[in-house]
């Protein structure tokens, strides 16, 4: 095999070699919501094909650029514009010249991203520089950055997706660079392949774990760091995942995993002790690794003492976060928060009012079946407001006049097919944002991890799922004043201003540690 694939891990099916390939052989289309029109990343695909064009007769390569063209131009279907993506490399394949095609790589990187490129490996001041790498930048490594920053490393981040401008500026403001919509295997390999920072963070987002992959076998000397969510192997089984997302994906997504815990100099996790220990029992010693949230950010927190429910007595809750599609696609038995849309109605029919802050990625469109049972809750009650989702640094302020923060639903674990790891150990990103408004946080019981801390710190409440019936009730003899207190306490002490210096010396360790094996 040539190109990305020639220093494949082993336990490789023909399946997970071809998932390999379609993720990041060519440059993918980007398809629009249910019934618009496909577009094409263009420069990437013009790029490509200009590589190509390059080692053909005058006559092919005419007729390759009109196709692009017609590509480009659309508006076609996703399968026929994957299906032609595809022959770009069976002709190249076919004709004896694919390795000629991928040593030319890294023409594409330097022609849309050489000012990127330069910044990036600038080491004039002296500084420390790290490279994040993500498909779709998560928040989490946003806060990591801004303080990163602030104890004097620089940081750059190239993502595959293309940001939506408010969240690209965001990220601007925070990173000292932005590469974003480099959709390509071939642009991401190759910018990797000519970026020297002290370190690469990999952002390893659950079903995306061949980026970790891609830059583990393209970083040359630089040391990477992974930093996972959700875990593949803790969140489910290989069968199980597999009846949702397919035995390719799931496979594929399980050989980058072991890569990753195979050949990564670190690890970040969000996951407490026993179920790293679990973790590592089934794959081996692990890498170093340390256990990393969502921080509070102290320039963030926003309090508000004035609370509407002082006036009226209607105590308001906030949920923000991305809400489970009530789709097929989703299911019970693998979504543990699927049910929300019956939960928000046991809420409100006990006389609380509710306001949903969705992710800022995910705005809700005009008569989306995606979220229609969300939506149509608005008509029903006029206590509940379904909004779109506001960034991270206003966000705390927007919410704060709310009472509690949610992390709550009404769940069957009669019916849910998790590994139980998932549930003893999962915790929410939202958790500290609640903080920074200043709320006590609700929590399923379900959650252990998540209950045990909510109890330990006193900043909030845990209940099993059978009690959010009686919530109401519950509440009137909580000590919200000491919740408060203890919230306040909290963030001054437990900020992302005094963690990120766990993240640092995880990556000197990591640096050192790279710098000993390859000496050695």
């Amino acid at each position: 095999m040539t190109g990305l694939w020639t220093d494949r891990p082993g336990a490789w099916t023909v399946e997970v070699d071809e998932a390999y390939r379609t993720m990041f052989g060519l440059p993918r289309p980007t398809v629009g919501p249910a019934g618009a029109e496909v577009s094409v990343n263009a420069p990437a695909l013009v790029t490509v094909a200009d590589d190509l064009a390059q080692l053909l007769s005058p006559d092919d390569a005419q007729a390759l650029r009109r196709r692009v063209e017609d590509l480009v131009a659309g508006p076609w279907d996703a399968e026929a514009v994957s299906r032609e993506l595809e022959s770009f490399r069976r002709i190249a394949e076919e004709r004896g010249l694919l390795e000629s095609f991928f040593r030319m790589d890294p023409r594409s990187p330097r022609r849309d991203f050489g000012d990127f490129i330069d910044a990036a490996n600038n080491r004039a001041d002296g500084a420390r520089t790290v490279v994040f790498m993500a498909t779709t930048p998560y928040f989490v490594i946003s806060r990591e950055s801004l303080y990163l920053r602030r104890n004097g490393f620089r940081t750059y981040l190239i993502c595959a997706a293309h940001l939506p401008p408010a969240i690209k500026a965001f990220f601007e403001d925070v990173f000292d660079g932005v590469a974003d919509g480099c959709n390509s295997g071939r642009i991401m390999r190759g910018l990797v392949r000519q970026l020297r920072p002290t370190l690469f963070h990999v952002q390893c987002w659950m079903l995306s774990y061949a980026l970790g992959g891609l830059v583990l076998r393209n970083r040359g000397q630089t040391p990477v760091v992974c930093e996972f969510y959700d875990v593949t192997s803790i969140y489910g089984s290989r069968e199980v995942l597999a009846e949702l997302w397919g035995e390719a994906r799931i496979d594929l997504d399980l050989a980058m995993e072991a890569l990753i815990l195979d050949e990564a100099d670190g690890l970040v996790h969000r996951f407490p002790p026993r179920e790293v220990k679990a973790w590592g029992g089934r794959r081996g010693d692990l890498p170093l690794n340390i256990e990393m949230h969502s921080y509070v950010c102290p320039e963030y927190v926003r309090y508000r003492d004035d609370k509407p429910s002082k006036r009226d007595g209607v105590i308001r809750l906030v949920y923000a976060g991305g809400l489970v599609p009530q789709t097929a696609d989703h299911p019970r038995t693998i979504y543990a928060e699927a049910n929300q849309p019956q939960t928000f109605r046991m809420l409100l029919e006990q006389g609380f009012a509710l306001e949903v802050r969705h992710s800022p990625y995910r705005p809700i469109a005009e008569g989306d079946p995606t979220y229609q049972t969300f939506v149509e809750l608005e008509r029903e009650y006029a206590s509940y407001r379904l909004h779109d989702g506001v960034l991270p640094d206003r966000l705390p302020g927007v919410i704060a006049g709310y009472d509690f923060g949610l992390i709550l639903c009404d769940m069957d674990l009669s019916i849910l097919r998790l590994n139980p790891g998932q549930m003893r150990g999962g915790f929410g990103t939202k958790f500290f944002t609640y903080l920074e408004a200043g709320l006590p946080v609700i929590v399923n019981a379900e959650y252990d991890e998540m209950a045990r801390l909510v109890n330990e710190w006193g900043v909030g409440l845990s209940i099993p799922s059978s009690e959010i019936p009686n919530l109401a009730e519950r509440l009137k003899s909580f000590d919200y004043d000491s919740a408060v207190a203890n919230i306040r306490r909290l963030n001054r002490e437990f900020g992302m201003d005094t963690q990120i210096h766990r993240l640092i010396g995880l990556y000197e360790q990591a640096v050192a540690k790279h710098g000993a094996k390859a000496s050695g």
